[in-house]
């Protein structure tokens, strides 16, 4: 795992210094200017919650799709979870150390279903 966060910090970099010089601060110097005239931009405007949906890409019936595909998914992600681990715990013959970790896998696998899903499938939602 640090192998690879050490690879997207490095490569970037070599990247970077194969370029001239002065492709590579002028990359910088264009990069800079962008973000803060988006910063600018960003706190000069308000937005209301009228306001949320007005960056998505999809139409509304293509929300409402979006929705309810992704309640459905989080829905059957928790009941399916819930029904193995419930299995797990109350017939003693699954009590075994292999089902154990199956266990330990939906109950990381709900948590995600509680906590991730959801947010994602706002995130989703309103892509601008």
């Amino acid at each position: 795992m640090s192998l690879g966060v050490l690879l997207l910090l490095i490569v970037p970099s070599i990247s970077t210094m194969l370029q001239s010089p002065t492709a590579a601060a002028a990359d910088v110097n264009v990069t800079s200017a962008a973000l803060n005239r988006s910063t600018a931009t960003n706190m000069s405007t308000n937005t209301t919650a009228d306001d949320a949906w007005q960056g998505s890409p999809y139409t509304d019936w293509q929300v409402a799709l979006i929705v309810i595909a992704c309640g459905m998914l989080v829905i059957g992600t928790i009941i399916g979870n819930v029904l193995v681990v419930t299995a797990v715990l109350v017939v003693r013959r699954l009590q075994t150390p292999s089902n154990l970790l199956i266990v330990s896998l939906a109950i990381s696998d709900l948590l995600v279903a509680l906590l991730d899903m959801p947010f994602a499938a706002m995130y989703e939602v309103q892509l601008s």
